[in-house]
């Protein structure tokens, strides 16, 4: 025999996770359906039905949403599966050498700070934050000036923020009680955040200032 109402969790994930504006007219479809003698097993695949095609239907008309989804999962997988991209190889071989000349006296602090600005953390910024969020600019239909610079001057922001926590302590602790394997995984993903965190706050800054740019029109 049929219960006499829908899974409880089927019901709240239909209301809270269908989007657009019908959400009521399948719920009362779906309802009556089950009171006519449907199983749990048939509700449940409905609601996961609903959802993918709201899902789908609000991706192929925000292509700004699709986009933004795409990128941050491959831009997430590049760093994590290419380390290179966040700290090129070369880059890191020169830092180090410049480092020696600094501690044998051949340079001093000051060139070292101005090197690591131009030589080290310039490159890394260029191709961390810039050159992603022009691409995620240019895809999202937003590449403008402004949007640009609203983006950089958020990324600069969550970059200082990131340099006030350590992790380090963490993977000290890890290292010293012989779970060298669960370190490596929680230091590349650790790279991973610090590395796509400024490039995030970025692009929800340069879309959010789209955002109201267009409310201004709107209401003008």
């Amino acid at each position: 025999m049929s219960p006499s109402q829908p899974p409880g969790l089927a019901s709240w994930m239909l209301r809270h996770l269908v989007l657009g504006d019908r959400t009521e007219a399948i719920e009362g479809d779906l309802l009556e359906e089950f009171h006519r003698g449907r199983s749990a097993a048939w509700y449940w695949r409905q609601v996961a039905g609903a959802i993918l095609a709201s899902l789908s239907s609000e991706l192929r008309a925000d292509w700004a949403m699709a986009w933004t989804i795409f990128f941050i999962i491959a831009w997430a997988y590049c760093l994590y599966a290419f380390p290179v991209i966040g700290f090129p190889v070369p880059i890191a071989i020169i830092g180090r050498a410049w480092r020696s000349l600094v501690a044998h006296g051949f340079a001093s602090h000051a060139d070292q700070l101005a090197f690591d600005l131009l030589f080290l953390r310039g490159p890394a910024f260029l191709l961390q934050i810039v050159v992603p969020l022009v691409i995620y600019l240019a895809g999202a239909r937003n590449l403008n000036l402004r949007a640009f610079i609203r983006g950089i001057a958020f990324a600069v922001l969550a970059i200082l923020a990131l340099h006030l926590f350590s992790f380090q302590p963490v993977l000290d602790y890890l290292a010293l009680h012989g779970m060298a394997g669960v370190w490596t995984q929680l230091w590349r993903w650790y790279q991973v955040t610090v590395r796509f965190a400024p490039l995030l706050a970025a692009m929800w800054a340069a879309q959010s200032g789209k955002g109201r740019a267009e409310t201004v029109v709107v209401t003008g």
